[in-house]
């Protein structure tokens, strides 16, 4: 398959923000708030878990502000308010609460779990959610098992799906209660939550967002590629790419006017149209693709 360049820090800048956002805290290669589905802690790079080969890049990490977007989980510096219960064991809390992230002195950092009553009108797991008492505060509305957060580099905040651990602490056997969802690891921190997949065919994420690998599995992000992001273009980042195509490693391809990464589409396996010198290679190993996705592949070189 194919070495897909990931995000390297913690943050989402380094997953990649557009143009022009907002939320943006500075160049490529500089860090700002942590986004689930985002990399390492330690700002190593990371490669797509189910292809050969790896990618290198080096990434720079910078503490955020608080006027950004969405909540890192782990201040840099400092000592931490004690913790109320566990935001990712749903323990510690009284009956008909639950416990979620909260930013006491909204410095922009998630900092301790802290228990609230479930909302009695509580939305349904991916729909759109609110803060009842200031973002970052912890109250919500979403159900007991999901908190609601941004990912995806959107505007609007969704319920997202906590991970159900099979033993207290055992990372090893983690799962979501939505099957076509995968456990993802917030950044800095041992936090889980279950983000569902999408079609990188299909392009079914939100408008101004993209199907794009993150971590081991494909996931919505915003779409980082601004002017640039055609096929043939050079990138360094999960989300450089137009939505429909993704950052493939150099030497994956037959042509590259760089040294990391350039563009190239997904494709179908059941009716590839891809670029000369390429043909469309399948995304996952035999018999490792999930049920749905056997017909995804990459415009990559023979």
């Amino acid at each position: 398959m194919v070495g897909i360049l990931l995000a390297l820090a913690c943050s989402d800048r380094q997953l990649g923000q557009p143009d022009g956002d907002p939320t943006s805290t500075g160049e490529p290669g500089t860090s700002g708030v942590g986004e689930v589905g985002s990399a390492s802690a330690d700002g190593t790079s990371l490669t797509q878990g189910s292809s050969p080969g790896t990618t290198v890049a080096d990434g720079s990490s910078s503490e955020p502000s608080s006027d950004d977007e969405a909540g890192s989980f782990i201040p840099p510096g400092g000592d931490l308010p004690p913790d109320e219960c566990n935001p990712e064991q749903q323990t510690g809390c009284a009956g008909g609460e639950k416990c979620v992230l909260a930013d006491d002195d909204e410095d922009g950092w998630y900092d301790r779990g802290r228990c609230f009553p479930v909302d009695p009108q509580a939305v349904e797991l991916y729909e759109p959610c609110a803060y009842t008492e200031g973002r970052y505060q912890g109250a919500e509305n979403c159900s007991a098992q999901s908190l609601c957060m941004y990912t995806g580099g959107g505007d609007q905040p969704s319920c997202v799906g906590l991970c159900l651990f099979a033993e207290p602490d055992g990372w090893d056997d983690v799962s979501c209660e939505d099957p076509y969802a995968s456990p993802s690891v917030g950044c800095q921190t041992c936090f889980c939550m279950c983000i569902p997949s999408c079609d990188p065919i299909a392009q079914d994420c939100p408008a101004a967002q993209g199907c794009y690998p993150v971590q081991d599995d494909l996931e919505c992000a915003a779409d980082a590629s601004g002017e640039a992001g055609g096929a043939g273009t050079p990138c360094e980042f999960v989300n450089a790419c137009d939505p429909g195509l993704l950052c493939a490693d150099a030497e994956d391809l037959p042509s590259c006017e760089s040294s990391v990464g350039c563009c190239t589409p997904f494709c179908d396996l059941e009716a590839a149209d891809c670029p000369a010198g390429t043909e469309c290679t399948a995304w996952f190993e035999p018999g490792d693709a999930p049920v749905g996705y056997e017909h995804v592949g990459a415009c990559l070189s023979p």
